[in-house]
């Protein structure tokens, strides 16, 4: 059975509306990658989550983290808090940030000349042609 296209709104007020829950277990947003709510096929809305996917560290199978009920959150709050989360240590977004960062620190710090490094560069150009 071929998967069917993933259903992206934007998950606002108005294009919360204008979902039909029938479509789709999950409505993605259009916006933010991974947001999402999750209607399970369901009329109810006391029953529709918010849904945040993402990869731990980027790598391996995607986990989904649930928040509160529809009825709990309004969509904008539900928009904050999958901001969050995106940006949290563990979601794929927030691991890659932090190994750029580090090892843009690396490269400054590889750059930065020591006093062996020094030394080694005049032994080699002139120090051990001298004589005592």
């Amino acid at each position: 059975m071929p998967h069917a296209q993933p259903i992206k709104v934007d998950l606002t007020t108005r294009g919360v509306r204008a979902i039909d829950p029938t479509c789709a277990e999950t409505v993605w947003d259009s916006k933010i990658t991974g947001f999402g709510l999750r209607t399970r096929r369901s009329n109810d809305p006391s029953r529709w989550r918010w849904v945040f996917t993402y990869r731990e560290g980027g790598r391996g199978g995607t986990q989904a983290k649930l928040s509160k009920s529809f009825a709990e959150m309004t969509p904008d709050q539900a928009r904050k808090w999958a901001e969050r989360e995106r940006g949290r240590k563990g979601t794929a977004e927030g691991e890659r940030q932090k190994r750029l960062q580090a090892s843009a620190e690396r490269i400054r710090e590889r750059q930065i000349p020591t006093i062996k490094r020094l030394w080694e560069e005049y032994w080699d150009a002139e120090g051990s042609m001298k004589k005592a």
